[in-house]
């Protein structure tokens, strides 16, 4: 199995929520990697302070924004931490009645579909863990090191993804000949899928940049957008620097298209159109404890002669750590999520009034 870990995010946006998790049904994403325990559960025990592992593999790329243990306390209730990635995510409260209980995380941690990480629970009281009902292929428990852990091949656990906003960069033609000219169009479309704003803040921060064109290729004409980017934002020069708007997590689909001209001398090759697209958000906490992330890029190939380019798709972000893609940038979404703070804290006084 490969062990692709996500690396860390700044500290300056984990100090925006790094509350103990608390309990909400509410927060985004869907069920991604599901191991139950067994139908009479099997506990594993661990003392106060003991730690264990769990790696998984994730099936959807997107944001993870919570994870579901299956636990249970020795007596009372006990206290369990869940850290991913190193930073500490969140924390539940296991009762004496063996079953699942909720880690939303303190922020969104995002992973490609294929990727595989790991995570780190840590009894703060005596309390036990349910093991896996049958072995999780895409993963393994393991001890504070993941490494195996003689007699248990896997804790129950479900992590929940928010799936990415999807990219494709289209060319018409999808190709053209060297040593001339040709009118082409790039039609430029990201899709955002919707996105629970309980417990997030009403407004969410989408954006959307031109990251690259082909150099030999010449932008002419009317640049066309479609809501809810603003006309006075559709022009070429503002694309190329990043254009924002504010949403209410509805799904909303984008769309820019690009006329020009294309003239790859005889040398030349195919190149991409890039473009990079973040949806950002904080929670209705004072101060938050949830924080949401997720940016990403889209490629689309504009052939040369006869070569055929691949299908465009959404594609991995620059940053990597680990060998495992990232899409996030940390500065930007510290201060994206700082603005829309100051936007709520404004929205509220004005509402007092």
């Amino acid at each position: 199995m490969k062990r692709r870990f996500l690396g860390a995010v700044t500290a300056a946006l984990l100090t925006l929520g790094l509350l103990p998790g608390v309990a909400c049904a509410a927060v985004p994403g869907s069920v991604d990697q599901n191991v139950p325990p067994a139908g009479t559960p099997v506990m594993y025990s661990l003392g106060a302070g003991a730690a264990v592992s769990q790696t998984f593999t994730a099936g959807v790329s997107g944001a993870i924004t919570h994870i579901e243990l299956y636990c249970q306390a020795s007596s009372g209730t006990a206290d369990i931490d869940l850290y991913f990635a190193t930073y500490h995510e969140g924390s539940a409260t296991c009762t004496t009645t063996a079953g699942w209980v909720d880690v939303p995380f303190s922020l969104s941690q995002l992973m490609e579909a294929g990727y595989s990480s790991g995570f780190i629970m840590v009894a703060s009281d005596p309390l036990s863990l349910g093991v896996a009902a049958s072995d999780y292929a895409g993963g393994a428990a393991g001890d504070d090191l993941y490494n195996p852990l003689p007699g248990t091949t896997d804790f129950a656990f479900r992590t929940y993804v928010q799936p990415i906003q999807v990219m494709t960069n289209t060319w018409s033609p999808a190709s053209v000949p060297s040593e001339a000219s040709t009118p082409v169009l790039l039609t430029a479309q990201v899709s955002f899928p919707a996105i629970s704003l309980d417990p997030l803040l009403d407004p969410l921060l989408y954006s959307f940049r031109l990251q690259g064109l082909p150099s030999w290729f010449t932008p002419s004409g009317v640049v066309s957008c479609s809501a809810p980017i603003a006309a006075a934002n559709c022009n070429l020069a503002a694309l190329q620097a990043g254009v924002g708007w504010t949403g209410d997590g509805t799904a909303v689909t984008v769309t820019v298209n690009i006329p020009g001209t294309a003239a790859p001398g005889a040398a030349d090759g195919p190149e991409p159109a890039q473009t990079y697209t973040c949806v950002l958000g904080a929670s209705s906490g004072d101060p938050p404890f949830f924080n949401f992330g997720m940016c990403g890029d889209g490629y689309g190939l504009l052939g040369v002669g006869t070569v055929t380019p691949p299908p465009t798709a959404t594609a991995p972000g620059s940053g990597s750590s680990g060998g495992a893609p990232l899409w996030l940038l940390p500065g930007v979404l510290a201060a994206l999520a700082g603005s829309l703070l100051a936007t709520w804290r404004q929205t509220r006084r004005v509402r007092a009034r």
